[in-house]
């Protein structure tokens, strides 16, 4: 370090205040070190207070500099801030010097400013900084900001608390089989492997909070800690607020998982009950202007048809007519019904249950594509030559009634054994799906062949 000025000053920095030695000065700028001797740019109306005597270099001032913070060190000891705080709402005091006359009575040096400042400071209580000088505080502000100390404290301790217990938690396994986790005198191992953990009366709320939460309730000092635990024990924050909640028992453990982990809601609230009931069935305006399609082709436990199909020849074309279940005609836009409907997003189908995106009323019968039954639909009608070539399509809304329902099963043993006008029908639709399935791979698309299994739990049992 070539250039070294060597002045000695105290410099703000917001609450803290601290000692540095300049080097140079570039305009209003002043290069200087720190009392850890790394170099800093400070502009001068930080300086507070000078020391009267000059460092001659750097070793110099890492001298000075130890016993000016030693003489700090050994003032602060003394200061009793409470004491100050009183004498000086007393007389209205609030500049630093001031201040300092007060408390020492005698002659006013750098370290005595400094050390009374840094313990100001460091208090945060008794007095409030406004610009190089520090207000006293009213017994009401120092009252209150007690109370809210007292508050932030007993928040990190809970923090702290359920950290530890989630931590404790994560690393205890679930069994594999919930169902061997009961009660049950012939299971030792079972039991042995998994047992509820105690909880101690002071994690309630923290528990009672985490429950809010996987209901959907927003709270930021849970998304904190359980996203940070979950990241450790390699889970989703939902699936480990799910098991956290199964191990202290808090969840049954043959709770539904995929339901509550996702956030879904198999019972509506009394009042969309109450709006779905009020629900008049669509109708035509016209019975004349009901188109009829032959089928639907659904899963036997399917509760809410939501197409069906139809073709036939026209002239030199086959045109495909598809319904598509439209809702839409009985819920209005911006209702009730609509936003949980949007809120829902879908239905989903479980192996458990099936979580419904509208009321049963509306979903599986008002809007639903019964059989012999006339809704509103968005009807889709495609004209193909027979290569498959899309001609012209157009969409409309329409009534339309459906003549049967048939099952997957139905349709495969129609297909393989069928003669009636049905099983024609399903034939044609075949070779036409064929052709459009071979141009879209002649095109380039992938298809994956796999086995579709479905999966019912009824009763806790696989069927």
């Amino acid at each position: 370090m070539t250039d070294f000025e060597g002045h000695i000053w105290v410099a703000q920095d917001n609450d803290e205040v601290n000692f540095i030695c300049t080097t140079k000065r570039i305009k209003n700028k002043i290069q200087a070190v720190n009392e850890k001797g790394r170099e800093l740019r400070i502009a001068a109306d930080k300086l507070l207070w000078q020391y009267p005597r000059q460092a001659s270099d750097f070793e110099d001032w890492q001298n000075t500099c130890a016993q000016l913070q030693t003489t700090v060190a050994n003032l602060r000891r003394d200061i009793d801030i409470a004491l100050l705080w009183e004498s000086a709402v007393e007389l209205q005091l609030k500049a630093i010097q001031e201040l300092a006359e007060l408390y020492f009575g005698q002659a006013i040096t750098i370290e005595h400013l400094t050390a009374l400042w840094q313990s100001i400071a460091e208090d945060r209580l008794h007095f409030k900084r406004r610009g190089q000088d520090w207000e006293a505080r009213s017994v009401e502000q120092i009252t209150e900001l007690k109370t809210q100390r007292t508050r932030e404290q007993v928040r990190a301790q809970s923090q702290a608390l359920a950290k530890e217990w989630m931590q404790t938690l994560a690393r205890s396994p679930l069994p594999a089989f919930p169902h061997l986790s009961g009660s049950n005198d012939n299971d030792d191992e079972a039991t042995e492997s998994f047992q509820i953990l105690n909880l101690e009366p002071a994690l309630l709320p923290f528990i009672e909070r985490l429950e809010c939460w996987l209901r959907g309730d927003t709270d930021k000092d849970v998304d904190e800690l359980v996203s940070t635990i979950a990241v450790t024990a390699k889970l989703e924050p939902r699936e480990l607020v799910f098991e956290t909640l199964q191990k202290a028992g808090r969840l049954p453990l043959d709770a539904d998982r995929d339901v509550i982990v996702a956030g879904l809601k198999p019972e509506f609230s009394a009042a969309v009950n109450e709006a779905a009931q009020q629900v008049a069935p669509w109708q035509p305006n016209s019975p004349s202007a009901i188109t009829s399609l032959l089928f639907s082709i659904d899963d036997e436990e399917t509760r809410e048809v939501d197409d069906a199909l139809a073709v036939e020849r026209e002239g030199p074309l086959w045109k495909v007519t598809i319904a598509i279940a439209d809702p839409a005609s009985v819920v209005h836009r911006g209702d009730i019904l609509d936003r949980e409907a949007m809120r829902r997003g879908t239905t989903v189908y479980l192996p458990t249950q099936t979580v419904l995106m509208l009321p049963e009323r509306i979903s599986c019968h008002i809007a639903s594509l019964t059989a012999e039954q006339v809704r509103s639909s968005l009807v889709i009608r495609a004209w193909l030559d027979d290569q498959g070539e899309i001609i012209k399509s157009d969409i409309n809304r329409e009534g339309i009634k459906v003549l049967k329902r048939l099952h997957y099963s139905e349709a495969d043993r129609l297909l393989q054994q069928g003669e009636d006008d049905t099983a024609q029908q399903l034939c044609n639709l075949l070779t036409l799906a064929k052709q459009l399935q071979s141009q879209r791979l002649a095109q380039g698309a992938l298809t994956l062949q796999r086995s579709e299994y479905k999966v019912s739990v009824v009763q806790g049992k696989l069927r």
